[in-house]
């Protein structure tokens, strides 16, 4: 199982197939490019019937430089 998962899940049954333990829980993330960042789409699913269990998502945004502000002489 992956290490996100914490053990309390370990724990769960499947309210379709009722598998429990390592047969129950399997965890996906896919990372998806957009224009304000990627989008990291978390999926729980049953490895054993194959049941969605959660989907979640987060977005990263790059992180981007400050802007200088514009100097400008002024002559008088």
């Amino acid at each position: 199982m992956n290490e996100d998962l914490n053990e309390e899940d370990s724990t769960k049954v499947c309210p379709e197939c009722l598998a429990s333990g390592d047969d129950y829980l399997t965890q996906v993330k896919s990372i998806k490019d957009s224009q304000s960042g990627n989008t990291i789409i978390n999926v729980r699913y049953c490895a054993h019937c194959g049941n969605i269990i959660s989907i979640s998502s987060e977005e990263i945004h790059a992180e981007q430089p400050t802007p200088e502000p514009i100097r400008r002489k002024i002559s008088g």
